[in-house]
């Protein structure tokens, strides 16, 4: 039976086979002795790690949270039966949830850092190349596939190339193209290239009031929905989103 891929109410720290063989009830399970190592399987910084009280690894794990600079807190474990859905502590932007309604085809995640949109979108049946000019942010989505991705999901295309320069022809055309939190003058040229015929581009980034707060405004981090010609529809929001004040941009091509 193939699994899903489900948000996740705590952190069972247990080693890997002792959870397989009786996992905690909503649980994801990172091992107490690989928690430093993980922790961009963490959700948001200001957000409670809850971990499953399943003996003293979890009262030491809650220590090691704490000199991570991260709160950690004891709840209830609950064990049910072994099954094949996953959890997860990590967060993808929420702007996912625009493709929901779309049939899953294939998906281009321009600029994917640890590659957690291209897993979430992965396990929902999508045909993902994910794209980042460092090499240990392709490291890091290579492992969160292999921790998360459901049995009988796509297999992930994980490529490292500098955005700045035109990526391989041969990748073709996408129903989905994705990008980030990375924006520069070629970002509607890029996107552009890769669409094909009613295809659908999602684009998020730090807004331009978050900039011009910082004092570091820049005109290529700021995406604008004039940008685009006229034959793409195209829809933009400002304000705060996942707890961050950003820009989001939907794009569809005729």
């Amino acid at each position: 039976m193939n699994g899903r891929l489900l948000p996740a109410e705590a952190l069972d720290v247990r080693v890997h086979e002792s959870f397989k063989a009786r996992p905690t009830e909503r649980a994801a399970n990172i091992p107490l002795d690989e928690l430093r190592r993980r922790p961009y399987e963490l959700p948001p910084a200001n957000v409670a790690v809850g971990i499953s009280d399943t003996g003293l690894e979890a009262n030491e794990a809650a220590l090691v949270l704490n000199r991570m600079g991260r709160k950690g807190q004891l709840v209830l474990a609950r064990s049910v039966e072994p099954h094949a859905d996953i959890y997860r502590l990590w967060r993808a932007t929420s702007l996912l949830d625009v493709a929901e309604t779309a049939p899953p085809g294939r998906a281009l995640c321009l600029a994917c850092g640890a590659g957690r949109e291209a897993v979430v979108l992965a396990a929902a049946g999508w045909q993902v190349v994910a794209v980042d000019v460092l090499p240990d942010a392709i490291e890091r989505g290579r492992q969160l596939e292999k921790a998360y991705l459901p049995v009988g999901a796509p297999a992930i295309q994980w490529l490292v190339a500098d955005l700045r320069q035109p990526l391989p022809e041969e990748l073709g055309d996408f129903e989905l193209v994705t990008q980030f939190f990375f924006s520069d003058t070629d970002t509607v040229a890029r996107i552009s290239r890769h669409m094909g015929a009613g295809g659908l581009a999602l684009l998020e980034s730090f807004s331009e009031r978050h900039w011009r707060l910082l004092g570091r405004s820049r005109p290529e981090r700021i995406l604008r929905p004039q940008d685009w010609a006229a034959s793409y529809d195209v829809s933009a929001t400002e304000g705060l989103h996942d707890e961050r004040q950003t820009t989001r941009i939907v794009v569809r091509k005729a």
